[in-house]
């Protein structure tokens, strides 16, 4: 029975192997074969500052730092040429895989993770992203460790899945604001979960929230006049319908539009 079992876990760490090298290969292909679009022009100019100019000249952008940082500290090692900035990435999707999988065992099973794995290969989007030198990528590496060390922590109250809950949150903050305000909806529903259920660790719960805070106070001022700026003549649609629809089939684009391959994926996954 033991043998069985460890043949059977051989197996599905294989499956996974094969779903990660085919994503691998999938995101990789023709990396390279449009030019620089605006926004990534931007991202390849600004990491090209001083950090401290750098700091700047974001703070009259749109977009938190963190992964400008983390670009500029990986083209000083691997060079600034437009293969390298787009495989970074690329290197976002590949470390969501490996989350989806590795955390996500605890929380759908062996079985489920890898299907989860595959779901989130399936998005076209997700494809679409790893070719543009932005943060997107890594913003839904956050997201994803946010909603599920959520579900961990509510499930298990273990110190370790709020510590990282935490640092998850902490880095959505500092990656884009809308996975700033995916993790903030998140963390309001754990909190209402742990009272609700009148479990006692809503007050270290909330001295985790109140960490985060603190951390991300020194970019709070940024936030608040970058969203002064943008309020008025900016491309965010207004909350209607058809934005809110745009958010839950908005990622099975092929860049600007839909194919038939866009629907088939929608149907399936949500199915």
């Amino acid at each position: 029975m033991n043998l069985l079992k460890k043949l059977q876990s051989i197996k599905d760490l294989y499956l996974f192997y094969l779903v990660f090298v085919v994503a691998a290969v999938l995101y990789l292909f023709n990396i390279t074969f449009s030019d620089l679009w605006i926004d990534e022009t931007f991202t390849k100019r600004i990491i090209e500052f001083p950090l401290s100019q750098m700091f700047g000249l974001l703070a009259n952008d749109f977009h938190p730092p963190l992964y400008f940082l983390l670009l500029k500290i990986f083209t000083s090692i691997a060079g600034n040429s437009d293969f390298t900035l787009r495989l970074f990435s690329v290197m976002g999707l590949l470390c969501n895989i490996v989350l989806c999988y590795g955390v996500g065992q605890r929380v759908f099973g062996k079985k489920g993770a890898l299907v989860f794995c595959i779901l989130v290969v399936a998005i076209p989007q997700m494809a679409s992203n790893s070719h543009d030198a932005r943060m997107y990528t890594w913003a839904s590496l956050t997201v994803t460790g946010v909603f599920l060390y959520a579900y961990l922590y509510m499930k298990s109250l273990k110190t370790s899945d709020l510590v990282y809950l935490a640092l998850f949150t902490l880095m959505s903050a500092y990656t884009h604001y809308y996975s700033l305000i995916a993790s903030f909806w998140a963390n309001i529903f754990v909190f209402f979960y742990l009272v609700i259920q009148k479990k006692s660790d809503w007050k270290f719960y909330l001295i985790a929230v109140a960490a985060v805070v603190i951390l991300f106070l020194p970019w709070l001022s940024v936030l608040l006049h970058q969203t002064s700026s943008a309020n008025k003549d900016f491309y965010i649609a207004p909350l209607d319908f058809p934005s809110i629809l745009a958010l839950y089939i908005g990622s099975f684009m092929v860049k600007f539009w839909f194919e038939i391959p866009s629907y088939l994926m929608i149907l399936i996954v949500y199915g």
